[in-house]
């Protein structure tokens, strides 16, 4: 029942929350105690006024913890933040273009997915700070993630595209990753499309001025994130470039 109680409040409210229960713990040890009746009145309020204010205490720092990490996350990773590799990851805001059919029926991206795969990792999570762009049909966000500083890029081939004109995805496209030039950032491009292949990096890579910054991978039609074999060797990629940008680090 003492351990069920500990882990509830730990659940709860984290460390803060443990701390919590074990003071209520032991609040309610010294009530069955019984020993309130042998007790004289100012006695008795000395106890309960300092278990009060103990438990204030604990609880403000508890506070102070979460409000710390929230503002704050790589507060509780176990690297420096200097040392965080960050990555961003981009796809379209066209919700069908999603590579699992969960991910289009909830209206999320393939970016949401990659994210989810990166945070699940905790061996990747202690080196990296993610964030996900998404691009709709007037894209504002190159000032942001030039400002962020990114390590990494991951972005979807058709993340550029839009409805009305779904043939100029690759020119936007281009256009962004030009801007990227000035930043130290790896790209890596993924498609469904048949000619994502070296050629196209290769392409890539004159039209923007991103020499040996560009790579590419190409997925087999359908819904690929469906398939754990294709997320599995993608997720091997994305684990060799971090690995290979924190070794430069």
């Amino acid at each position: 029942m003492t351990a069920e109680i500990l882990r509830i409040f730990g659940y709860v409210a984290g460390i803060g929350g443990l701390a919590l229960g074990v003071f209520f713990l032991l609040f309610r040890k010294v009530i069955q105690k019984k020993i309130f009746p042998s007790l004289t009145k100012n006695q008795a309020y000395r106890i309960i006024n300092r278990f009060l204010i103990l438990v204030t205490i604990v609880a403000l720092f508890g506070i102070a913890a979460w409000v710390i990490t929230e503002i704050f996350p790589w507060a509780n990773r176990n690297v420096p933040n200097r040392d965080l590799i960050k990555i961003v990851n981009m796809d379209t805001y066209l919700t069908r273009e999603a590579y699992h059919y969960e991910y289009q029926r909830e209206k999320k991206s393939n970016a949401h997915f990659i994210d989810r795969l990166i945070r699940e990792d905790t061996e990747l999570l202690k080196k990296v700070d993610t964030i996900i762009e998404i691009v709709g049909t007037d894209f504002d966000g190159k000032d942001r993630i030039i400002n962020y500083n990114p390590n990494l890029i991951i972005v979807h081939r058709s993340a550029f595209e839009t409805e009305k004109s779904p043939d100029t995805g690759d020119v936007r496209l281009i256009r962004f990753l030009s801007d990227m030039v000035g930043t130290n950032a790896k790209i890596l491009i993924y498609s469904r499309q048949h000619d994502t292949d070296k050629n196209y990096a290769e392409d890539i890579e004159d039209r923007t001025g991103l020499h040996g910054r560009v790579f590419i991978h190409r997925f087999e039609p359908g819904n690929p994130f469906e398939d754990d074999n294709q997320v599995n060797i993608f997720k091997k990629m994305i684990k060799e470039l971090i690995n290979k940008i924190d070794s430069n680090l």
